[in-house]
């Protein structure tokens, strides 16, 4: 095993270089055949560039090289999640957790796929966030899983203050910043998630999730502005006997 290749590899993944870290993992695959490590780095690539049957594949094949290993059953839980097939992230999660109980990222991945299933669930859910958050008290990524969690059963003020906390922790985790967007959002709160939602595409304007809630934003403020602008330039039209210019007013709103 070469321990500074495969260093390399997990380089070019942080730099996001998706192309370059297959290129690599699959060439050190090619003289490592196996190789647990390299395959995990090549589904995560293969995850980015969204091809994500094969880099389910390649985290199956990781999980069959080294099942004790808990951080292949971490990758396999996640692109489970990921295709919709809900008992297998559920199995490898618990698997991960069973093989890492003292670390934070189990927990918080069996979390984040329990927080989408049924009340019982949920409620789980929550459990193994807290039980993250304990784990790795100054982690942003455990305390933004545990407002997802949160949200989940409703309980929306510490929803919001797990997103502040990550916040605390990490002010440019561009997650915990979407995430508290989303939560002034759908309260109609649209000055203060606009705030967050820029917030975050500054730091990551490549995050997809992140662009479709600021697309969301857009529709809401449009939406809300056309109606505004109608209701305004009927009334100036009773009032003043006048024609409106209603894109004008409009422009000025959005901004």
């Amino acid at each position: 095993m070469d321990e500074t290749e495969l260093d390399r590899i997990e380089h070019l993944l942080g730099l996001r270089r998706w192309a370059q870290a297959e290129s690599r993992a699959r060439d050190y695959l090619a003289a490592h055949d196996g190789d647990d490590r390299a395959l995990r780095q090549l589904a995560l690539a293969l995850r980015a560039q969204g091809h994500r049957s094969a880099a389910l594949a390649a985290a199956r094949a990781a999980v069959r090289s080294a099942p004790d290993e808990a951080w292949n059953h971490v990758v396999a839980a996640d692109l489970c999640a990921e295709r919709g097939l809900h008992d297998a992230a559920r199995a490898a999660a618990d698997a991960a957790v069973e093989l890492a109980p003292h670390h934070w990222l189990p927990f918080a991945t069996r979390a984040n796929i329990l927080r989408l299933g049924g009340h019982e669930d949920r409620k789980q859910a929550v459990t193994d966030a807290r039980q993250a958050v304990r784990a790795a008290p100054q982690s942003a990524d455990a305390h933004n899983v545990l407002g997802l969690c949160l949200g989940a059963v409703g309980r929306r003020e510490e929803e919001r203050k797990a997103y502040e906390e990550a916040l605390r922790i990490d002010p440019l985790h561009v997650l915990a910043k979407n995430n508290l967007a989303a939560f002034e959002l759908n309260r109609g709160r649209l000055s203060a998630g606009r705030r967050h939602l820029v917030a975050a595409l500054a730091e990551d304007p490549q995050q997809d999730l992140v662009r479709r809630n600021y697309d969301a934003l857009l529709i809401r403020v449009l939406a809300r502005s056309w109606w505004m602008t109608i209701a305004v330039g009927f009334l100036e039209g009773l009032l003043l006997d006048r024609a409106v210019q209603p894109w004008a007013r409009f422009g000025v709103f959005v901004a």
